[in-house]
């Protein structure tokens, strides 16, 4: 029996999922000196109410349009407004200090990220 309602409700889950739909907006924020290029994702149709809300990153070598979107369209399915923003260095942000692109620089990113939380 529990295996049956399991089922059920994963197959619900995914009727559920497979037809809402996801609103974008397009934003940008600061941090260290650099401006961030991110997106917003919510229901369609939200009402604006507060949504608990996701900051989404991928592999560190992404940029938001690879796996951050899909992860945050996925978390939008599940009630949850999702953001995705590209590290410094990365994608559609600015440069790392002196004009410094496609680094691996765990610092940096774990500093955007804490800028990514405190803009949502």
């Amino acid at each position: 029996m529990t295996k049956l309602a399991l089922t059920t409700a994963a197959a619900l889950m995914a009727s559920t999922a497979a037809f809402a739909r996801v609103e974008t907006r397009s934003v940008t924020f600061e941090n260290e000196g650099a401006t961030l290029s991110g997106t917003l994702y919510w229901p369609e149709g939200h009402d604006g109410s507060a949504l608990p809300t996701v900051v989404v990153t991928g592999a560190w070598t992404s940029v938001e349009e690879q796996m951050p979107s899909v992860y945050a369209r996925e978390m939008v399915q599940r009630g949850f407004a999702a953001f995705t923003f590209d590290f410094r260095g990365w994608g559609k942000s600015g440069d790392l200090p002196n004009n410094v692109r496609f680094i691996e620089s765990p610092a940096a990113k774990t500093s955007d990220i804490r800028a990514a939380f405190e803009f949502v």
